[in-house]
Order: structure tokens, then C-alpha cells, then sequence
């Protein structure tokens, strides 16, 4: 089956082209995505110099807030699992004096006489 003339395989590339134009999407501002390396390899040899004067000066103080923050200054909650053992430092509950959940074992007669004889003989000396 021909459309208007043409032969097969070029319409099916017109369609295939139609539909990949229906979702293409032009990007004009951007963003810097600063948890994703660079694309540029090397930015920082001596042979690929460029112009710094085109360089943002917002993208300069953008870049130096986030890479001097800490990620608990930066995210309020943590985005990582490791992130999880250092982020919430306070205690959920406080166990120091409570009988019910610090079960603390008892000095038994033992210890007591073992820590009444070195202070006997601390006193001696």
C-alpha cells in the first residue's frame, strides 16, 4: 500500500519521525543538577581553558553554598539510609532512670567487698 506516491519504507520514516517530534521537548533555561557529575571531562587541566568571564557568577555561589553545607543543612530530612545514622542524634525516649526499660544488674556482694578492699588499701598508703 502506497500513500500519495510514495514508497513504504519513507512513509513509515515520516510517521516515526512525526511521532518522535509530538514528544521532543526543547529546553532553553538551565539548572545545574549539582548530584550528578559533569559531563565535560577534565574540567580542571590546564589545556582546556576557557573564557571565565561567560562563566555565571550565580552558578559560581550557587556551587560554593551547596559543596560548603552539610547535608544536614541542606535537606531536612536525610536522603540516604547512611545519612540516617548521624542525622537524629536525640534519643527517641530517655532510658537513664527509668526501672521499666533499663534493666541494670545490681552490684552483688562480691564487687562490694572487692571495691571496699581497694579503697581500704588506697587509704593505707
Amino acid at each position: 500500500m502506497q500513500a500519495e506516491g510514495r514508497p513504504i519504507n519513507q512513509t513509515l520514516l515520516i510517521e516515526a519521525a512525526k511521532r518522535e517530534w509530538k514528544f521532543f521537548k526543547l529546553y532553553t533555561d538551565f539548572r545545574p543538577n549539582l548530584k550528578v557529575a559533569p559531563i565535560a571531562s577534565k574540567f580542571y587541566a590546564r589545556h582546556q581553558k576557557f573564557d571565565e568571564s561567560l562563566v555565571k557568577q550565580e552558578y559560581v555561589d550557587l556551587l560554593k553554598r551547596v559543596h560548603s553545607q552539610l547535608p544536614k543543612e541542606r535537606n531536612p530530612y536525610p536522603e540516604t539510609e547512611n545519612q540516617r545514622y548521624g542525622w537524629y542524634l536525640d534519643p527517641l525516649i530517655d532510658n537513664g532512670y527509668d526501672f521499666r526499660i533499663n534493666y541494670r544488674t545490681k552490684m552483688s556482694a562480691d564487687i562490694k567487698l572487692a571495691i571496699e578492699m581497694k579503697r581500704m588499701t588506697q587509704q593505707m598508703r
